[in-house]
C-alpha cells in the first residue's frame, strides 16, 4: 500500500545510508524499522513519554562519549585506542 509519510531529515539520511550498507531498497528498511517499532510499542506496558532509563554506564577515563563508536566499541568489551 502507499501512503505518504513526513520523515525528518536526518531519520531519512540515516535510512539512506542503512540502505545502502545493506544493499536494500529503502522501502525495506523503513518497512523493518516500522515493524520493529511497533513490535516495542504495542508491548510495552507503561508509556515512557520518551524517557529513558537513567544507568551508570561505568566508564573509565579516556572513554570520549562525543564519540559514539569508542562508547559503543567500549559497552561491546571491544579494545578502544
Amino acid at each position: 500500500m502507499r501512503t505518504t509519510i513526513e520523515v525528518d531529515d536526518e531519520l531519512l539520511r540515516q535510512a539512506r545510508e542503512l540502505a545502502a550498507q545493506r544493499r536494500l531498497p529503502l522501502r525495506v528498511v523503513l518497512g523493518d524499522a516500522l515493524r520493529e517499532g511497533l513490535v516495542v510499542a504495542l508491548t510495552c506496558t507503561e508509556p515512557t513519554a520518551g524517557r529513558s532509563p537513567v544507568q551508570s554506564l561505568g566508564l573509565r577515563p579516556g572513554i570520549n562519549l562525543d564519540n559514539i563508536h569508542e562508547v559503543l566499541a567500549y559497552l561491546d568489551g571491544e579494545p578502544t585506542t
